[in-house]
């Protein structure tokens, strides 16, 4: 039992793989048979026009139903073929949503751990400012802190808002960052 089972799934396996060459052992069997006819009843006696086209008529038509097997299931592996690009597609797009969703969830919670440090360096460096008037030098060090400090705000505020992001490669490895122009839809929010 499991020998025919074996030997009909190697068939049909066969068939669906090789499409034209099954059809074409169809045809040519059918075509020898239809060619040993003819010789037998051939030299039984005459044989008219119609006889002839009587044994090989079939030929076009299987020949025809065979081209239309081929193209048929052509355009079903084609079709297969673009049907699994899209899902393969489809997949690579809701990989990347559930990536930029976990970006901006790990920005908000590192934005909201790391705001309240940021308030309190960027309220004493302008304490520090107002105290060194006159003193340009040790001004320009607490400046460069409350840049710093701006910086990272505006870092953390641009990847929670952010619709997409870039990877650039770095000495350390690829980094994401957020793009440096933003999208239609973060300038159509910033207009209303």
């Amino acid at each position: 039992m499991n020998a025919l089972r074996n030997l009909y799934n190697t068939i049909k396996e066969f068939f669906v793989r090789y499409p034209a060459v099954m059809s074409g052992y169809i045809i040519y069997s059918y075509f020898f048979i239809s060619t040993m006819k003819y010789f037998l009843d051939k030299k039984t006696g005459d044989l008219t026009f119609f006889d002839i086209f009587q044994r090989f008529d079939s030929l076009f038509w299987m020949w025809l139903l065979s081209v239309s097997l081929v193209k048929i299931i052509d355009i079903r592996t084609k079709l297969h073929q673009n049907e699994k690009e899209q899902l393969v597609q489809s997949k690579e797009l809701e990989v990347k949503q559930m990536q930029l969703s976990t970006l901006v969830e790990i920005v908000r919670g590192l934005q909201h751990e790391v705001n309240n440090p940021l308030t309190i360096i960027m309220m004493n460096a302008g304490k520090l400012d107002r105290e060194l008037f006159g003193k340009e030098v040790l001004r320009e060090h607490t400046g460069t802190i409350k840049e710093a400090a701006e910086r990272i705000a505006n870092t953390l505020d641009a990847f929670s808002r952010a619709k997409l992001y870039e990877v650039d490669q770095s000495p350390v490895g690829n980094i994401a960052k957020p793009p440096d122009k933003p999208s239609r839809d973060e300038v159509a929010g910033n207009q209303h």
